[in-house]
This record gives structure tokens, C-alpha cells and sequence, in this order.
């Protein structure tokens, strides 16, 4: 899913701090939540799809509040890091992907 958290993207591009990147847009998620009413939180997981316009390496996704265990891109394990000043998840793709994936 981004560059780390700095203020330029991977093309060098000023970075919208309230914009995700436009190369790659959620288009369906499926969100299965397991409630834990004692406890006020919740356990879960979603599948994402994406529509992927420019090629990337990274997917950025928000996250605010949100503790990621794991992620997937096409069924392999991708590294992330949540940055917590522009509340993003950062997915590094283990392979790029390139447009229509």
C-alpha cells in the first residue's frame, strides 16, 4: 500500500495527508467481525479488492485505530507497518502490481 511516512510519494509527488493515493482504489470489502461485548472491542478480518490504475509496490489504506496482526496481497504474506501520524496501514507488496491486478 506507500512510501514511509514522509511527505513526498515513491514518484515524488507532494502527498495529500487527507487523500489515499489514486493508483489503487478499494472497490468491495468483505468484513467479518467477532464482537466482544465485555470487553468493548471487536476481533475480525477483511478481504479488500482493489482496482489497480499505476503500477505500485506499496498499498496504503487507512487505520485508524486498529491493531493489524496480518495481510495478504493475492495470497502472500506482504510486511506493513501502521503509521500512526497519518493513522495508515502501509502494505509492501511481496511482488509490484502492476495495472489491472
Amino acid at each position: 500500500m506507500t512510501a514511509h511516512s514522509s511527505d513526498t510519494a515513491a514518484a515524488g509527488a507532494p502527498v495529500d495527508p487527507f487523500r489515499l493515493p489514486s493508483g489503487v482504489t478499494p472497490n468491495r470489502y468483505d468484513v467479518r467481525l467477532r464482537p466482544d461485548l465485555a470487553d468493548a472491542s471487536f476481533t475480525g478480518e477483511v478481504n479488500i479488492s482493489l482496482d489497480v490504475t499505476e503500477p505500485t509496490e506499496v498499498i496504503v489504506l487507512n487505520a485508524i485505530e486498529l491493531e493489524i496482526s496480518d495481510v495478504h496481497v493475492d495470497g502472500l504474506a506482504a510486511t506493513f507497518e501502521l503509521d500512526a501520524a497519518t493513522e495508515r496501514l502501509l502494505v509492501r507488496c511481496p511482488a509490484p502490481l502492476p495495472p489491472g491486478a
